[in-house]
């Protein structure tokens, strides 16, 4: 469905993620936002937000960030919120390169559950100068438990 699913097919699909079934749900989540992906990339960022799923395949986050340049940065820190670690990950690396991560934001990212997100932090507070990174050893590298 997401490969030849059409936007008129997005209502019967959202119909189905309504039902809540555990072996639909992530099928029915990627073909929505595949189908947005194939009318523009701001839909399918809208879409990915929106439906919030926890996990995504590698290869549909490359397509929907490939062209990262068009995306605005407002839209790169709204995924930083987001319930998958890898789209936080990925909107935290897309602002520390365009140097667009403020630096209060990737203190509060070093208690993020991800450690690919901590370490982008890191990265971003290091580049930043804000301090020395003995600092941050013990938000960073936490257990959970």
């Amino acid at each position: 469905m997401g490969e030849l699913g059409l936007p008129e097919d997005i209502s019967a699909i959202k119909r189905e993620l309504g039902r809540n079934n555990y072996q639909t749900k992530n099928t029915a989540t990627e073909a929505i936002i595949r189908i947005e992906l194939r009318q523009s990339r701001e839909k399918a960022i809208a879409a990915l937000y929106e439906l919030q799923p926890a996990t995504i395949p590698q290869r549909l986050l490359a397509q929907i960030f490939e062209q990262s340049a068009s995306v605005s940065s407002g839209t790169l820190v709204a995924g930083l919120s987001h319930q998958s670690g890898e789209v936080r990950r990925i909107t935290v690396n897309l602002l520390r390169t365009r140097k667009e991560l403020a630096p209060e934001v990737a203190e509060r990212l070093l208690m993020d559950d991800s450690a690919n997100v901590r370490l982008e932090a890191v990265r971003a507070l290091a580049a930043d100068g804000r301090r020395q990174a003995r600092e941050w050893r013990p938000r960073v590298v936490r257990l959970k438990l």
